[in-house]
């Protein structure tokens, strides 16, 4: 009895390794297809530290006390920068989320992303070419008004250098600094501005993505599973 029940055992075991268990097959060519057409996604989470000052500064009361040094140590700043990345794959090629859509059946969905991503990057040119397209005269003039402001400042400095050792002539250093800053703000002005190219928003969040890209991994292994 014993042994009629332990040859029972062993042909279900083996029947049932003969089986298909998703996401396997036990035929080559079939899950080779798969593995071509299944989707799946890939998340990262990665910090990078970013370490800015330690070195020289200009030491602005040393235009006016002279005992100050001209350059001073700028302290040490350490900030972090947290970086997530979500990447949804077909095969071995990465797609995007209106690809994804369209291979999973949401033709409408994909469409309705497309159409709001282009309506932006409209708008962007738009934008983009007002700003800078009829504004040449008015860039130029800033530019001007800024390099004469500019140029008044450092003039008005260097005087203020040369007569230094007369006493501080604090109200010319005023002065020159107030051109050069006003003066370095007003040139600013004229610079090309160049706005941010727009990006594609998401429609789904990441645990979406995932559960649609499984039920999409289910259906193709069924439809897989039932070819000859």
């Amino acid at each position: 009895m014993k042994k009629i029940i332990a040859v029972s055992f062993w042909f279900l075991y083996s029947f049932a390794l003969c089986q298909d268990i998703y996401p396997y097959f036990t035929d080559s060519n079939k899950q080779f297809k798969f593995e071509e057409r299944k989707i799946f996604t890939e998340a990262s989470n990665d910090k990078e530290m970013i370490i800015s000052g330690g070195g020289d500064r200009f030491n602005v009361f040393s235009l006016v006390l002279p005992d100050e040094p001209i350059y001073k140590k700028s302290d040490i700043v350490t900030r972090y920068r947290y970086i997530s990345e979500f990447s949804i794959y077909q095969g071995n090629q990465s797609i995007n989320e209106i690809e994804f859509c369209n291979i999973i059946g949401l033709t409408d969905v994909a469409k309705e992303i497309e159409n709001h991503y282009l309506e932006k990057l409209q708008n962007y040119e738009i934008q983009n070419a007002n700003l800078n397209q009829p504004n040449s005269t008015k860039a130029l003039l800033y530019k001007g008004i800024g390099s004469i402001s500019l140029l008044g400042g450092g003039f008005l400095g260097l005087t203020g250098l040369v007569f230094i050792d007369q006493g501080p002539p604090l109200p010319l250093f005023i002065t020159s600094g107030a051109l050069l800053y006003f003066g370095w703000k007003i040139f600013k002005k004229g610079d090309y501005k160049q706005i941010e190219i727009p990006v594609m928003d998401r429609r789904f969040s990441n645990q979406q993505i995932i559960s649609l890209a499984e039920s999409y991994n289910r259906n193709l292994y069924q439809e897989i599973q039932s070819q000859p």
